[in-house]
Order: structure tokens, then C-alpha cells, then sequence
């Protein structure tokens, strides 16, 4: 993912949107509970129920691109 995109999703997620991401590498997928700027990090809740927290440069955008 992009780093402007990667604000994008952020910044949809804390106004309330169910935002999406994948990680290829680990092979899940999550919704952004929140984000890092910082650390460029993403904290997800997987769809099997556990936290992980992710660079955005090895996510992989799973929403529209509205």
C-alpha cells in the first residue's frame, strides 16, 4: 500500500469505517483498529479474532477505492 492511501484508510477507520487490510506474507487478513503514523504501523484485529500490528508497506488494501 502507498503512503497516501495508507492515510486514507486511517483516516477513514477512526471515523467509524470498517476498513480492511491483508498481509501476503502471514496470509490474514484484518480490520484497522488503528494506526501508528510514527512507526507506519497498522493495528489490526484479524477475522480469526487476534491483534497484530503491520508496516503498511506490506499490506495489501482490501476496500473500494472510493
Amino acid at each position: 500500500m502507498n503512503k497516501n492511501r495508507y492515510l486514507n484508510v486511517c483516516q477513514r477507520a477512526e471515523e467509524g469505517a470498517r476498513m480492511m487490510v491483508s498481509h501476503p506474507d502471514s496470509h490474514e487478513d484484518g480490520r484497522i483498529v488503528s494506526c501508528i503514523p510514527l512507526t507506519d504501523t497498522l493495528v489490526v484485529r484479524t477475522t480469526d479474532g487476534y491483534s497484530r500490528s503491520w508496516d503498511f508497506h506490506a499490506c495489501d488494501d482490501l476496500n473500494s477505492t472510493n
